[in-house]
């Protein structure tokens, strides 16, 4: 397996107040294509920091993060969301997904943003994709007329669609039932075994399960890194 992500000494600092609050203090890790990592850690611990940070989706106070060999640490926000539509993939708890648009639209729309495909091709692609997540007779329902775990599958759905090599996702199952819950993870754990690298952040001990590697953060500092 390649390196994908490594970051050096990564600080995030906030002033919050009169005093300096390290969301991240002095974070030092490497991540290699395929795998399936799980950030733990209490509220406050800087999970979600170090997610939103690796995501490209805000930049640390200091320290290097090369994603695919690419210094991205100092990156404009501009330079950012450019990244952001080429490489990485997002699932977030709430789906966040368009609600008066159809499934396949809802898919189709990372690749609207990047231009790469034609419209017969990114539909082609989006169909695909919704097979691949089990919901191919729904393409035309909207976010209203599905589960919650068939909205957490077009989502996934949707993060493939510009074929990302790593997919960042923030508690993808804290807004689902246990039986919801499962089939999301068994299908992250068919992503990896493809080869796509999954970056999850979970307090949930049964869903960090399913990672292969456990990074657990307290006080801004990772301080335990299991792999299994």
């Amino acid at each position: 397996m390649s390196q994908l992500i490594e970051i050096r000494d990564l600080r995030k600092v906030y002033a919050i107040g009169e005093e300096p609050v390290n969301a991240l203090d002095g974070v030092s890790l490497s991540i290699d294509s395929g795998e399936f990592v799980a950030i733990m850690g209490a509220s406050g611990s800087g999970k979600s920091t170090m997610l939103n940070i690796l995501g490209c989706l805000d930049t640390p106070t200091s320290g290097s993060y090369l994603l695919d060999g690419t210094e991205v640490a100092r990156r404009s926000r501009t330079e950012l969301a450019h990244i952001r539509n080429r490489k990485l993939g997002f699932v977030f708890q709430s789906f966040n997904l368009l609600p008066r648009t159809s499934a396949i639209e809802n898919v189709e729309l990372p690749d609207l943003y990047l231009g790469r495909l034609g419209r017969s091709a990114r539909r082609k692609r989006a169909l695909e994709l919704l097979s691949r997540v089990g919901l191919g007779g729904r393409g035309t329902h909207t976010p209203a007329q599905l589960s919650g775990g068939q909205q957490q599958r077009v989502a996934i759905a949707r993060a493939l669609m510009n074929e990302p090599p790593v997919l960042f996702a923030d508690e993808p199952t804290g807004n689902l039932d246990t039986k919801s819950s499962i089939e999301i993870m068994k299908l992250f754990t068919e992503l990896s075994n493809e080869g796509i690298t999954i970056v999850m952040v979970t307090h949930e001990d049964d869903i960090a399960a399913y990672a292969r590697r456990h990074l657990v953060m307290r006080d801004g500092k990772l301080i335990k890194d299991d792999r299994r």
